[in-house]
């Protein structure tokens, strides 16, 4: 794609994302009709650039939330396991 082509889509669009979804998607139109071989690792790379990762402290937060709840359905499963054990075994008892 020439440099006049990805300035009309960059004028085209309204924001920076629209215009990279604009961009990519003359890009692969435009590859769709070359069939190239390497048209599927230039728009694997496009869609990596839409990606948008967390950043550390979500990541953070995200795992110490996931780590409090395993933690208390643990304690939950055990505590359960513990009076059914009880309760099987007094019944065990009786009968």
């Amino acid at each position: 794609m020439s440099e006049k082509e990805k300035v009309e889509v960059k004028s085209e669009a309204k924001t920076k994302s629209d215009s990279r979804r604009a961009l990519a998607k003359r890009m692969i139109q435009k590859r769709q009709k070359q069939g190239s071989s390497s048209a599927f690792s230039e728009d694997f790379k496009l869609e990596l650039k839409r990606i948008v990762w967390p950043t550390r402290q979500t990541v953070m937060k995200s795992s110490a939330l996931i780590f409090i709840i395993m933690t208390v359905a643990t304690l939950l499963i055990f505590v359960f396991d513990l009076a059914f054990a009880e309760l099987f075994l007094s019944l065990k008892k009786i009968g």
